[in-house]
């Protein structure tokens, strides 16, 4: 269990899960997130449907979400009133009373979500860009999993999967606020303390990029361009390089991509680079919703920036920007309860320890133009790059396309 200091006048408690959709089996895809949905649904001491309504009552709200390397419960509750809230939250993620009525439901608002998930394009090409850079590969598995996978789990599967993984070893509680009462603390510790079952550490394989290209239809009015990039960082100046160099292209609306390609040129609806981070993995990924018959001069904009970038670097001015830009990015994070219990959950999850604020301010501070430049000449080569198309484009466009991936980043 661990505390982080806020200003505020709520605390922001968090439960991870250290499980989620990179351990399942390919014959249960989609069952973490099936389990998260069903653990609000009851528990053995209060009825369904009075959960979310007493907790609401006393000022809080609560949530949850699933990834492919955790299952997150949160909840957002008022000082005065952190106690039963915390109980009750506790309650229904240690104490579920997990029924086949309750699994039905859920699995036929799991299986319209996935249905559905074309009619949302930046959730649909995220999901797309995880499955396609790790296909095959357990790090590719979709946290919704698929219709046939979802349908498939039973009851009892459920109660297998929910006692193999919700125990003590498995389990992360985050509390960020502030004057978090004593009595809280001691409550949580003691709850932890509590749980039975142990389990042994979950292994997994280090992934192996897919590079290439691929046309994907979907029914959007403008289709999307992906460009990603295999971008691992194996040392904290290379992670901060990797921030800097995501700040520099296209983090932000004043970014260099988004200046180049969208406001200079008109070439892009909107364009834009983020990252995908995982314990073991990473994407640096630029995106471009264009018209489709300017997508390959977005697109050969976009590459050889990155080329520009990997043979000549940035200049003294951008990198500058970029870590002011950066730093009060952060800051702003940080003044953010929800955000900030985020940073350390996921902190802790990937690395073992709290998210240190001063740290990461410093290390970023540090990093030099050349840090940049070496970063950006080891990923961006068409052996580290995945191209996807999304959307609809005529095979003379595409074909221009691919001819400028297979002409940039020799």
């Amino acid at each position: 269990m661990e505390s982080r200091p806020l200003i505020g006048p709520s605390i922001w408690v968090g439960v991870w899960i250290k499980v989620g959709a990179r351990h399942e089996s390919p014959s249960a895809l989609g069952i973490s997130h099936l389990l998260e949905h069903s653990v609000f649904d009851e528990t053995r001491a209060h009825p369904r449907n009075k959960i979310i309504s007493r907790v609401e009552r006393l000022g809080g709200e609560i949530g949850a979400a699933t990834s492919k390397e955790y299952t997150l419960y949160y909840a957002n509750v008022p000082r005065d009133s952190a106690k039963p809230i915390v109980r009750l939250m506790l309650d229904a993620i240690f104490r579920p009373d997990l029924t086949r009525e309750a699994l039905t439901k859920e699995k036929r608002i799991i299986t319209d979500e996935i249905r559905s998930m074309p009619d949302s394009p930046d959730e649909y090409s995220w999901h797309i860009l995880g499955q396609e850079s790790w296909r095959g590969q357990a790090l590719g598995h979709p946290p919704s999993g698929t219709v046939r996978t979802v349908l498939q789990v039973s009851l009892r599967d459920l109660l297998s999967y929910w006692r193999s993984n919700y125990v003590p070893n498995r389990v992360i509680v985050t509390l960020t606020g502030s004057r978090i009462p004593h009595e809280i603390d001691e409550f949580v510790e003691a709850k932890l303390g509590s749980l039975r079952g142990r389990n042994g550490p979950i292994r997994t394989t280090p992934p192996r990029f897919r590079a290439g290209m691929k046309m994907i239809r979907a029914p959007w009015q403008h289709p999307l361009i992906i460009a990603s990039f295999d971008s691992f960082p194996t040392s904290d100046k290379e992670r901060g390089s990797l921030a800097l160099l995501n700040a520099v292209l296209g983090q932000f609306n004043s970014s260099r991509l988004c200046n180049m390609v969208r406001w200079d040129r008109g070439l892009a609806y909107s364009i834009g680079s983020r990252l995908m981070e995982f314990s073991d993995a990473a994407l640096f990924a630029i995106s471009a919703y264009v018209e489709a018959h300017k997508a390959s001069k977005a697109f050969g904009l976009v590459v050889r920036d990155c080329e520009s970038i990997a043979d000549h670097g940035i200049s003294m001015r951008e990198l500058r920007e970029a870590k002011q830009l950066f730093r009060n990015y952060l800051i702003s994070k940080c003044s953010l309860g929800q955000e900030l219990m985020e940073l350390n959950g996921k902190c802790l999850i990937r690395r073992d320890e709290l998210f240190d604020l001063n740290k990461e301010l410093s290390l970023v501070s540090s990093i030099s133009r050349d840090d940049i430049q070496s970063f950006a000449k080891k990923i961006f080569r068409r052996e580290r790059m995945l191209l996807l198309m999304i959307g609809h484009l005529r095979k003379s466009e595409q074909k221009r396309v691919q001819d400028t991936f297979l002409e940039q980043l020799e």
